[in-house]
């Protein structure tokens, strides 16, 4: 039986499993409207968002952008999509270097979701405007130029992190492979599904040594504009579950 106090609508929706469970959500909303002077569905509705929005104002917004449209029912694989302006907005904001360097460290998660999203794909090629790939082709060459400035201060190379046999990262392998990268973004006009794996492999093998530099969020949000995705609820749920967990150390601004 609906107690006077549970909006009606509320009610209609929610499936309580228990009574229990349904004592205390009621009792805590009615708290809620004591302390704060809102209504009953209005403290409901705060619990929810609070379960669903980050802390920081920027990632709150990240989440409405991705929410508010409607997706469609099946998996959709497509470019200019909700998630992929979603990821887009997060390494721009990385990009930006306004945050700490924790933060920049734990971006390392959002890194590990797209390089999931990319790897679980089958191999395509396309064609792009010609400014993308100009600038992603220098956000290539200066990877390969930070690996070089890396190379030379290094005490020893270290070791590929996750690998099974401790092996030493190739620092000239992966410099010679990104120039060979920029110089085919350029030249050939196309983007291969082969280079953008060479390129994650490189980013996830020299993460604390790539991390901290501006022109990384650059060229991956070069890799999030020609990167095809699968815009599906799973993927969208993973991608908020890591954006409330990598902008906790944002700052926020007035």
């Amino acid at each position: 039986m609906r107690t006077k106090s549970t909006p009606a609508r509320i009610q209609r929706i929610l499936n309580f499993s228990s009574q229990e469970n349904k004592n205390v959500i009621e009792n805590y909303s009615e708290l809620l409207c004591a302390t704060k002077g809102v209504s009953q569905s209005k403290a409901i509705e705060d619990m929810l968002l609070s379960q669903v929005y980050p802390k920081n104002s920027t990632a709150r917004g990240i989440v409405k952008m991705l929410l508010f449209e409607k997706q469609d029912e099946n998996a959709v694989y497509f470019r200019d999509g909700g998630l992929q302006r979603a990821v887009l907005s997060s390494w721009n904001r990385l990009a930006s270097k306004v945050d700490n360097e924790q933060a920049e460290e734990d971006a390392i998660k959002l890194f590990q979701f797209q390089q999931q999203d990319l790897f679980t794909h089958k191999s395509w090629e396309d064609k792009f405007d010609e400014n993308i790939l100009y600038h992603f082709s220098n956000q290539v060459k200066y990877l390969g130029e930070t690996l070089e400035h890396a190379a030379k201060i290094a005490p020893e190379k270290p070791l590929i992190p996750g690998s099974e046999i401790m092996m030493p990262v190739d620092y000239d392998r992966d410099i010679y492979e990104l120039n060979r990268i920029s110089k085919e973004l350029l030249n050939e006009k196309i983007v291969y599904q082969d280079s953008l794996n060479f390129i994650f492999i490189v980013l996830r093998e020299h993460w604390s040594e790539v991390c901290h530099n501006t022109y990384t969020y650059r060229l991956l949000v070069d890799i999030t504009q020609v990167q095809t995705w699968a815009d599906t609820r799973e993927a969208r749920l993973k991608f908020i579950d890591v954006l409330n967990n990598i902008s906790i150390n944002w700052k926020e601004f007035d």
